[in-house]
């Protein structure tokens, strides 16, 4: 697989298209309150716990991937404070990378603008990413995770180690 050159300025600005979509969608659902939101109560606690140094506490239905995901969640309760707030900002700041993520893989694999673009705003866009993306849910940071770890696979291949 031949190198591709890093991304360009204009393919870093269009890749802000779909996270600047993301973000006007979240602002207009306003998804601000000192509570969880649907079940993301079990991520919320468990953070809360773990930052608070009672250790790591699931509930008994939470699976084993929990462990990451509140790792992912301390970071911004160490540095903010461990609100449900706080771990929804930071939710829905990833949840926007990733559609501007989209659009630099799209570019990557050599699609045109447009297309990148409109990959990027079919992530951006629909209620359930919005959702996910409003609420601390493991969704968000294993989709975020999945995207990176692809384009490090990428990055590694064309290096030809």
């Amino acid at each position: 697989m031949a190198a591709m050159p890093p991304p360009g300025r204009r393919t870093l600005i269009w890749a802000l298209v779909p996270a600047a979509l993301c973000a006007v969608l979240l602002a207009a659902a306003d998804p601000r309150g000192a509570f969880p939101l649907n079940d993301d109560f079990q991520w919320s606690d468990a953070v809360f716990g773990f930052v608070a140094g009672r250790g790591l506490r699931f509930a008994e239905w939470v699976y084993a991937s929990a462990v990451t995901h509140v790792a992912f969640g301390a970071v911004p309760a160490r540095l903010f404070g461990p609100t449900d707030e706080v771990l929804r900002v930071w939710n829905m700041a990833w949840g926007c990378v990733a559609a501007g993520l989209v659009v630099l893989l799209g570019r990557r694999f050599e699609a045109g603008r447009g297309a990148a673009l409109a990959a990027g705003c079919a992530l951006a866009a629909p209620p359930l990413h919005l959702v996910m993306s409003a609420s601390f849910h493991l969704e968000i940071t294993l989709m975020l995770a999945l995207l990176l770890a692809f384009w490090a696979f990428l990055s590694y291949e064309e290096s030809g180690a």
